[in-house]
């Protein structure tokens, strides 16, 4: 498999996708990408202690904190490729994850890195069984519309199998139900897990 996402610390980029949000602090949002790809060139040899001016205490982790880069265009591809030590995906399922690999395998040779060194890691949306969304799901949710301990499960098994390496859940109930939920994803997926 290829290298894995686990740092010390973990920086997480993406280049944004609300043109309202830039246009709210003065920022165009066209050429996004480029001052993206930029900011990257420069934090990268910050870390590393080149060029000037130089950071005054170096990353603890040498060469900085592992980098994960968001978006699927073929542009946040080549710059996962570039910068990244892991892809990470929003609400994606094993069919697309499979073809983000492809992908990546196609620019891989554009780029000069082996994108198996690359490792893929999501965000997921997860509405626990027995429980509400407190707000629309920007996704497909884990398990699908009616999830049940069984079809997360296997969905998550799927993912595995086509590649991802980390997975972060985001539980969108209400505040007062977020500990339940959490004991439920604690008990009917860590559980699981951690015993295989």
């Amino acid at each position: 498999m290829g290298v894995s996402p686990r740092k010390h610390s973990t920086l997480g980029v993406g280049t944004g996708w609300d043109a309202e949000e830039f246009a709210a602090v003065g920022v165009p949002f066209a050429g996004r990408g480029r001052r993206t790809d930029e900011q990257l060139t420069v934090v990268r040899q910050l870390w590393r202690g080149e060029g000037s001016p130089r950071l005054g205490v170096l990353p603890s982790t040498e060469g900085g904190p592992g980098v994960w880069i968001g978006g699927q265009s073929d542009a946040a591809l080549r710059r996962a490729l570039r910068f990244g030590d892991a892809w990470h995906g929003s609400g994606v399922d094993a069919e697309a994850l499979t073809g983000v690999r492809a992908r990546l395998d196609a620019l891989g040779d554009e780029v000069g890195r082996d994108p198996g060194e690359l490792a893929l890691t999501a965000g997921l949306f997860l509405v626990p069984p027995g429980f509400t969304p407190a707000v629309k799901v920007p996704g497909r949710p884990l398990g699908g519309s009616d999830a049940s301990a069984e079809s997360v499960r296997d969905e998550l098994g799927r993912l595995s199998d086509a590649g991802l390496v980390s997975a972060s859940l985001w539980l969108p109930v209400v505040t007062e139900e977020l500990p339940d939920a959490l004991a439920w994803v604690a008990g009917e997926l860590v559980s699981h897990f951690s015993d295989q």
